[in-house]
């Protein structure tokens, strides 16, 4: 275990709010480079979501146990041209629209390390 940069997934003090599944909701996740809509999505599986859209893990610390449906769109951050000023990244749409933030921390986490490494042989 070391010291790890990682992002806290926690909830925001914001206007935006999530919306709880109903019980008839099933498991559902679509999403894309600018948008995600998720039915029956837990906070964790959101953290893991989220940890293939930033440079480091993320870690659930909302203390929120339900699911919850999920309808996001965002404006990617990489885009320099066309941008308006309503435009939303990911992490300022998450915020704005859902209430949720990321806060970038440390924490301990496993590493794995690699010894030695050997070419097994093969016959040609």
């Amino acid at each position: 275990m070391r010291d790890a940069a990682i992002f806290e997934l926690t909830r925001a003090k914001s206007s935006g709010q999530l919306t709880e599944s109903a019980d008839s909701d099933v498991y559902e996740l679509i999403n894309n480079a600018t948008d995600i809509k998720a039915k029956k999505m837990t906070m964790q599986r959101f953290a893991d979501w989220l940890n293939n859209r930033v440079d480091r893990p993320v870690i659930d610390r909302t203390g929120l146990s339900g699911t919850y449906n999920i309808d996001l769109k965002w404006t990617p951050e990489y885009t320099d041209t066309n941008v308006k000023s309503t435009d939303f990244g990911l992490l300022k749409a998450m915020e704005a629209y859902l209430g949720l933030k990321l806060t970038p921390t440390k924490s301990r986490q496993p590493i794995l390390v690699v010894d030695q490494a050997r070419k097994l042989p093969h016959e040609n």
